[in-house]
C-alpha cells in the first residue's frame, strides 16, 4: 500500500480514499477475501510517508462513537496539517454492522445526520449536551480542533441522500452511481444548496479498470455480478431497455477499457460539474501498482479539460 501510494503522488494524483468497515463482507462482484485494515489507522499510516497527500474516507460507517470520530479525524488533521483531511460519512449497508454497536433499530439517515452535527460542534470548540437518544453527551468538548476546515460530504446515493447532503453536509460523494442518475440527482443537489446560498462540494467514485484494450479491462473485473448489483438497485435511472444488459449501461458506475476509454469516460463525468473523482480500484487490487501507472501515465494526460487538470481526479 505504501508503494502504491508514493507511486500515487508521484504521478500526480492528490488523495488517498478508504472504505469503513467493522465487520467487512465482500459485495458478490468483489474477491470473497474477508481481510480489513481499520481505516484511519491505514490512513495515518500511509499519508504520514507523502509529502502533500489528502486522506478522505468513502465512507465512514455509523458503528463510530461520534466523540471518538471527531477525536481520531482532528488527531489526523492535526498530524497531517490543514486542508489535508475530508471525510466522507455514509449510512452503511450493513444491518449486522449497525446490530453489533447496539443501533440495529435506529433510523440510520437521523443518526448521520446527528453525527454532522456532533462533529461541526465539536470542532468548533463547543460544550455539547445534546439530547441525542444513541449516546450520553452532556457536557462534551474536544481539544485541539482540526487543524483547519474538514470538509464533510455525505456518500449515498439515493434521492433521500440527496436531501441529506443538502441539508447537512459540505457536499455529495456517492459511489458506485451511473451518468445519467448522478446528472438527475445534481439537479436536486444543486437546487437545495442553492436555497442555503452554498455551492456543494461534487464527486463520484467509481469502479475503475484499465487495460490495454477495453476487452482487457472487461475480462479482469466480474462483470455479470456488476450488471445483476445494478439491475437491483431500486433508485437509479435505468437504460431504455429498462435492465442493465452491458458494461455501457453501468457508465460513471464503472470506468473500464483502454486509457483512451477511460481518458473519455473521465471527461463525461467531469463535464456534469464534478470536483472529485476518486478511481475505485478495490476489482483491481492484485495489479493496483499497475493500475496506478495507466491511470498517471497514460489517462491523466490524455485529459485536457481545465476543470480535471486545476484539481487532478483522485486516486483511492
Amino acid at each position: 500500500m505504501v508503494e502504491g501510494v508514493l507511486l500515487a503522488e508521484a504521478l500526480g494524483l492528490t488523495s488517498i480514499w478508504a472504505r469503513d468497515h467493522l465487520v467487512y463482507e465482500p459485495h458478490g462482484f468483489e474477491p470473497g477475501d474477508r481481510s480489513f485494515l481499520e481505516t484511519f489507522t491505514t490512513l495515518a499510516y500511509v499519508a504520514g510517508q507523502t509529502r502533500a497527500m489528502t486522506v478522505g474516507t468513502g465512507a465512514a460507517i455509523l458503528t463510530r462513537h461520534p466523540v471518538q470520530l471527531a477525536q481520531t479525524v482532528a488527531t489526523l488533521s492535526r498530524l497531517l496539517g490543514p486542508g489535508r483531511v475530508a471525510l466522507g460519512l455514509g449510512s452503511g449497508a450493513s444491518d449486522r454492522e449497525m446490530e453489533i454497536v447496539g443501533l440495529g433499530d435506529a433510523d440510520r439517515s437521523e443518526v448521520v445526520r446527528r453525527q454532522a452535527d456532533l462533529l461541526r460542534l465539536l470542532w468548533a470548540g463547543e460544550t455539547v449536551s445534546p439530547d441525542d437518544p444513541d449516546h450520553r453527551l452532556r457536557g462534551v468538548s474536544l481539544r485541539p480542533p482540526p487543524d483547519g476546515a474538514v470538509p464533510l460530504l455525505y456518500c449515498g446515493g439515493t434521492p433521500a441522500a440527496v436531501r441529506l447532503a443538502a441539508a447537512a453536509f459540505d457536499g455529495w460523494l456517492p459511489g458506485r452511481i451511473t451518468l445519467p442518475t448522478l446528472a438527475a440527482r445534481l439537479a436536486d443537489l444543486r437546487a437545495r444548496f442553492a436555497a442555503r446560498h452554498a455551492e456543494p462540494v461534487v464527486g463520484m467514485i467509481p469502479l475503475t479498470s484499465v487495460a490495454a484494450s477495453r476487452e482487457a479491462a472487461l475480462a479482469a473485473i466480474d462483470l455479470p455480478a456488476l450488471l445483476d448489483a445494478a439491475n437491483r438497485q431500486r433508485f437509479w435511472v435505468r437504460p431504455p431497455s429498462g435492465r442493465f444488459e452491458t458494461a455501457d449501461d453501468l457508465a460513471g458506475s464503472l470506468l473500464a477499457g483502454s486509457p483512451e476509454d477511460v481518458a473519455a469516460q473521465v471527461r463525461a463525468a467531469v463535464d456534469l460539474g464534478l470536483d472529485l473523482l476518486v478511481f475505485d480500484l478495490r476489482l483491481r487490487f492484485p495489479d493496483w501498482e499497475g493500475q496506478l501507472r495507466l491511470l498517471g501515465e497514460e489517462v491523466l494526460p490524455l485529459v485536457q479539460d481545465d476543470r480535471v487538470h486545476s484539481s487532478h481526479p483522485t486516486c483511492a
